[in-house]
């Protein structure tokens, strides 16, 4: 088995995540900005999906393989959407934090394209407050935490 590195699960997070775009889901984007989110808003879209590389960290000895490293990486989507109402931001907002979810779930299960891989996935956390989008009118946001756990003989 090829050891896995940082960059290969989160390019398989990507890949995953970007053959989920549908109509009640927007397409996903990496490591943008938030004026690109700001511009497609105002240009008619309605929601606005960036992953956004996270932080590697180490959380053990791998034991039981010849690699050394039980690895965790996070992954944070940062999601934006347009709406008429605050109840209605927070639906559009809940619907794709679930179509996320389920999809993550399924490619992390038995057979999903990042189980067999080599990693498991799960939202670890949702953010609401304090996010940038704060105070823009018509305008919220949240961040969802995706961690990869994989083995790998490097730390990184």
């Amino acid at each position: 088995m090829t050891s896995l590195r940082s960059d290969d699960v989160l390019d398989a997070l990507e890949a995953v995540v970007s053959a989920r775009a549908a109509s009640d889901f927007p397409s996903l984007n990496r490591n943008a900005v938030l004026d690109d989110a700001l511009t497609a808003l105002d240009n008619g879209a309605l929601s606005y999906l960036n992953m956004v590389d996270g932080d590697v960290r180490s959380v053990g000895e791998a034991l039981g393989t010849d690699d050394g490293y039980e690895l965790e990486q996070d992954a944070k989507f940062e999601l934006i959407v347009k709406a008429q109402s605050e109840p209605a931001a927070r639906s559009a907002i809940a619907g794709i934090a679930n179509a996320l979810h389920d999809e993550i779930a399924v490619s992390g299960a038995d057979g999903g394209a990042l189980e067999q891989l080599g990693c498991w996935a799960a939202v670890s956390a949702l953010k609401r407050e304090n996010l940038a989008t704060e105070g823009i009118p018509g305008i919220k946001g949240a961040e969802i935490v995706v961690t990869l756990t994989f083995i790998s003989d490097r730390p990184f």
